[in-house]
């Protein structure tokens, strides 16, 4: 019997992708938001595209994670992620739902970013998004909305 890859562990790999692109891009001084960043990505040939954000996360070397997942279930996608990118350290703190949320939200309001990938349930997500929102600007929440569309 073939197996079959998880869908929760492609989608995993592609924010994993998707963060390393927005904290590897060169901003000039007028920094740009998640969005415009992820939309000058989406114009480059897929070849430029992947040598940029590969250049970017070598300079950046760790990929930081917060999530509920299973040890055993978030240890197998990061032994893939290890093996395409092993220039890469990878950082977890893995909790329940609401010590994972409390720590980001506590994170956001220091104005301490050090989360790369965020693993909750979307109704989580959007009380993180709703909490952080008097620390967050107007431009952080469409980078939010921008995101969401990946």
């Amino acid at each position: 019997m073939a197996t079959r890859a998880h869908p929760t562990g492609q989608i995993f790999v592609s924010i994993i992708f998707a963060f390393i692109a927005i904290v590897s891009y060169p901003l000039p001084s007028h920094s740009k938001s998640a969005g415009e960043v992820l939309s000058d990505y989406n114009r480059l040939p897929e070849k430029d595209r992947e040598a940029k954000i590969l250049e970017g996360a070598k300079r950046e070397a760790k990929m930081v994670y917060y999530g509920t997942t299973a040890v055993d279930h978030v240890q197998r996608v990061f032994a893939e992620f290890k093996k395409k990118y092993p220039f890469m350290e990878v950082a977890d703190y893995r909790s329940g739902s609401v010590n994972v949320f409390n720590k980001i939200a506590t994170e956001a309001r220091a104005k301490r970013y050090e989360v790369d990938v965020i693993d909750l349930e979307p109704g989580e997500v959007y009380g993180i998004a709703n909490e952080c929102n008097s620390v967050l600007s107007r431009r952080a929440n469409q980078d939010w909305t921008a995101l969401r569309r990946i």
